[in-house]
């Protein structure tokens, strides 16, 4: 079989049964073979993409291609139906626009995350101000103060993408990349988490992240970015930012959120 017998979010029919990248709420005629994106439990009801959500086809050096259409599209547009993943060392998938990161996050089984719950992932249960490790009542002030030496995200004020070159070099990285420190909201002993889904990377940096108010129809822009400044601006609780339907941009991306366990 293309893959092995277990589904991947890679875009092939892995289990070879017709259908590709099935997903737990649709899990097609096999239905041990799904599947099971990486999440943190973040409540008794919720969880989170561990990761930056990427495409299926993504590599650490190609975000991949194909829109997040799925039910709709503007005028002109064609519904890729691309899914969306949650895996470690892939280029994250950016300009994105909130419509089509909802309808792919509802084909995943879940949704686009309200402001609300990412927030909640970002302050790891201890009023975190920024998604360092690790959290308040683990290691002192780690996670509600600015970056050192030893605890850095992917933010254009103190990370440089390429240190061989002068002058101020911004980039985007692959997920939970090995070149930054301690850039994970800190889920470990709590809520059920093991080692390998209690640590949600890059939820400061790397890529800002669309969220949305489900109460008004308004989306935020949420965690700072490569190319973010101020660290103020990339902090948990930082919500200056709302935009439109379409707003789309190079620095941008999502995260889906289940109120049940995607990998069951």
């Amino acid at each position: 079989m293309p893959g092995g017998c277990t589904e991947a979010c890679d875009g092939i029919d892995n289990d070879c049964d017709g259908s590709v990248d099935e997903t737990f709420n649709s899990k097609g005629s096999v239905a041990a073979h799904f599947v099971r994106p990486t999440v943190t439990q973040i409540a008794a009801s919720t969880w989170v993409y561990t990761y930056e959500a990427s495409r299926p086809k993504a590599t650490s050096t190609d975000a991949g291609n194909g829109n997040g259409y799925w039910t709709s599209a503007p005028p002109g547009s064609t519904l890729d139906r691309t899914p969306s993943c949650s895996m470690a060392n892939r280029l994250p998938w950016f300009n994105v626009n909130p419509v089509e990161a909802q309808q792919t996050c509802t084909q995943m089984g879940g949704s686009l995350c309200s402001i609300e719950d990412w927030q909640t992932a970002c302050r790891a249960t201890s009023g975190c101000t920024y998604g360092y490790a690790p959290r308040n009542n683990l290691g002192g002030t780690a996670c509600t103060t600015v970056a050192t030496a030893t605890k850095y995200c992917n933010l254009g004020s103190t990370f440089d993408f390429n240190d061989t070159l002068a002058g101020d070099q911004d980039g985007l990285l692959p997920t939970a990349s090995s070149r930054l420190q301690n850039c994970w909201s800190d889920w470990s002993s709590t809520t059920g988490n093991s080692t390998a889904t209690n640590r949600l990377y890059d939820i400061t940096g790397n890529l800002r992240e669309l969220t949305r108010n489900p109460t008004v129809n308004q989306y935020g822009v949420m965690g700072g970015s490569f190319n973010t400044q101020s660290q103020s601006a990339s902090s948990c609780d930082f919500t200056f930012y709302t935009v439109d339907q379409q707003f789309k941009f190079h620095d941008t991306g999502f995260r889906c959120c289940f109120s049940s366990n995607p990998t069951l």
